[in-house]
């Protein structure tokens, strides 16, 4: 359960991270201020309220206190939301290096494509190519089954 929690608490706050400078742009200072203490403060009372009631029901994970509160439904439910929240942050990420690769590109190599250009020049201006890098580099990682496996 701990591992599981690290996990989650990851992918928050890597998610926070690329949206705070967004949410400070559009807002403003003071408003992007605000809204985060909101929802800080937001979530540090859910936060309480799961811990109360795991506590109460004795219970070990998101799953098992779902089934006690709402039934077998809501099993499937947490974790496929809990899974498509993992996969979209992690989506998020691959996309941003995938934007920040392409934005140190030396400038021979952005700008339109001719049929004479050579492929390098075509996959290095395609996120897929940086995606893909990504990916392949850190397969090993992606693979552990828990976080004792990534001791260095």
């Amino acid at each position: 359960m701990v591992e599981a929690a690290l996990s989650i608490i990851s992918s928050i706050i890597g998610g926070g991270i690329i949206s705070i400078p967004y949410a400070m742009t559009t807002n403003g200072l003071f408003m992007g201020a605000m809204i985060h203490i909101v929802i800080m403060t937001c979530l540090m009372f859910t936060t309480k309220l799961y811990w109360e009631s795991k506590d109460m029901y004795d219970a070990h994970s998101f799953s098992e206190l779902c089934f006690m509160c709402f039934g077998k439904t809501s099993v499937y439910v947490i974790n496929l939301l809990i899974a498509f929240v993992i996969f979209g942050i992690l989506t998020l990420y691959m996309i941003l290096f995938a934007n920040i690769s392409k934005s140190l590109l030396p400038a021979s190599f952005k700008g339109t494509i001719n049929t004479e250009q050579n492929w390098v020049q075509w996959m290095s201006q395609q996120k897929f190519t940086y995606i893909l890098i990504v990916t392949i580099l850190s397969i090993k990682t992606m693979c552990k089954k828990s976080l004792t496996e990534l001791k260095f």
